[in-house]
């Protein structure tokens, strides 16, 4: 069995990966894969690296932006509808 996902709002994970502490992002990136429809790349930046990750739907995306944001004290509370399909890095 894969697991992937959110863990405890606070954690991402990725099996066979890597697993990581949201508090340690400093911000988030996102883009279409435009290979597979209604999944996303999202770029979590950590002291000049990153860690890429598949989301399997902007759902997915929306979150991991909710959790991110809500460790950082800012709750954002993104929708859907904001997460775009036109736009690029």
């Amino acid at each position: 069995m894969i697991r992937k996902g959110l863990i405890g709002k606070r954690f991402l994970l990725k099996n066979g990966s890597f697993i990581i502490d949201l508090d340690e992002v400093e911000f988030l990136t996102w883009n279409k894969n435009i290979k597979l429809t209604d999944s996303y790349w999202v770029k979590l930046h950590v002291g000049g690296k990153d860690t890429r990750y598949v989301c399997d739907s902007r759902d997915e995306l929306c979150s991991i932006i909710n959790a991110w944001s809500k460790i950082k004290g800012k709750e954002i509370n993104i929708e859907i509808e904001e997460i775009g399909e036109e736009y690029d890095f």
